[in-house]
C-alpha cells in the first residue's frame, strides 16, 4: 500500500442490514465518532421492515437498497458502490468502543510479513453491560486464540464482522458469492488465503459483538455458523481437528471456569452453550473435511 507517512488512505465502512432497529444507531455512532479523516459509510438494507432505514438517515452515511435479503450480495454491492482503497466490514450488531479503531487497524497494513497483507480482522468481545447469553458464548468459545498472522500454511476462519480488507484483493479475486445468504465472509476470506495473501490478526483492539439478545436466538445463531463451518471444511488444517473436536465434546477447564460465575446470574439456561459445543461436534463429524 506504501509508505505509511503517505496520506491515509480512505477507508469505506460497508454495512449489510436487515431489520436492524434493535442495534444499528449504536453501531452508526460508534463509527461516525472514529478520528480517521478519510472516511465513507454506506448501510447496504436488504429490505428492512423495521425502523432501520430511518435511524439510518439520521446519520451522514450513503443508502443502498438491495431488496434481496442475500448478505453476499449486499457486501458485494456495497464494494462496488465503495469509492474507498480499504473496505472495512462492520456487521450491524457491532459497537466499536474505541474512537482510534479504524486508525489502529490500518496501520498493519504496513506490518512486515511472509506473505502481501490483504486485511486486518479482530475477534467480538463483550462488557458487562450485554445480555449473560453473549458474555457467556464470548467468555467460552474455543476459537478465541487466532495467530498473529493467519495464512494458508497457519489458518483460522477469518469472518467479516469486524474486519478490514484491500478492496483491490476483493476484485482481483471476484469478490463477494451473490448468491450465499450466509458464509459468503468465511467463503472469501479462504480464497484470499489460497492465492497467497495473509491476515493480521490485532488482539488489542475491542469490537464489542451484540449477537442476539435472547438464550434461544443466540443458540440458533451458533448452530447455524457451525453449519456453515462444517460445510466448508472448518477446519483447514487435519491436525487440529481432534484438539478443536476434543473441546467441544467436553466441557474444557476455561469452560468450566466461566461457566461457574454465569450460574450465579438470574438466567439459569447456562448450561444450552456446552450444549451447542457438544452439538457443534457432531455437527462437524458428519460433514467431510477439506484441507488446503
Amino acid at each position: 500500500m506504501g509508505n505509511s507517512s503517505m496520506a491515509q488512505p480512505k477507508i469505506s465502512v460497508i454495512i449489510p442490514t436487515y431489520n436492524s432497529e434493535r442495534t444499528i444507531e449504536k453501531c452508526l455512532i460508534s463509527i461516525v465518532s472514529q478520528n480517521y479523516p478519510n472516511l465513507e459509510v454506506l448501510i447496504v438494507d436488504n429490505g428492512s421492515r423495521d425502523r432501520t432505514i430511518s435511524i439510518c438517515k439520521k446519520f451522514s452515511v450513503k443508502i443502498i437498497e438491495s431488496k434481496q435479503n442475500i448478505v453476499g450480495l449486499s457486501r458485494q454491492i456495497g464494494v462496488e458502490e465503495s469509492t474507498g482503497d480499504i473496505c472495512a466490514f462492520i456487521d450491524s450488531d457491532v459497537i466499536l468502543p474505541s474512537k482510534t479503531w479504524l486508525s489502529q487497524m490500518e496501520t498493519h497494513f504496513y506490518d512486515k510479513t511472509p506473505h502481501a497483507i490483504a486485511g486486518v480482522f479482530s475477534l467480538g468481545l463483550s462488557d458487562e453491560s450485554q445480555p449473560a447469553p453473549i458474555r457467556l458464548m464470548i467468555t467460552t468459545d474455543s476459537r478465541r486464540d487466532p495467530p498473529k498472522v493467519v495464512s494458508s500454511d497457519n489458518y483460522f476462519p477469518v469472518g467479516t464482522g469486524h474486519t478490514m480488507i484491500l478492496k483491490s484483493v476483493i476484485l482481483k479475486l471476484g469478490g463477494f458469492k451473490r448468491d450465499l445468504h450466509y458464509g459468503d465472509d468465511l467463503e472469501l476470506t479462504d480464497r484470499v488465503l489460497a492465492a497467497g495473501y495473509c491476515f493480521i490478526y490485532d488482539g488489542t483492539l475491542k469490537s464489542y459483538h451484540l449477537y442476539a439478545e435472547n438464550w434461544l436466538a443466540l443458540l440458533k445463531k451458533m448452530l447455524r455458523n457451525y453449519r456453515i463451518e462444517a460445510a466448508q471444511g472448518y477446519p483447514k488444517n487435519a491436525s487440529a481437528s481432534p484438539r478443536i473436536l476434543l473441546s467441544d465434546f467436553i466441557v474444557i477447564p476455561s469452560m468450566s471456569k466461566a461457566i461457574q460465575g454465569f450460574k450465579r446470574d438470574k438466567d439459569q439456561v447456562w448450561f444450552l452453550f456446552p450444549v451447542a459445543h457438544f452439538l457443534r461436534a457432531i455437527i462437524l463429524l458428519f460433514y467431510k473435511q477439506s484441507n488446503v
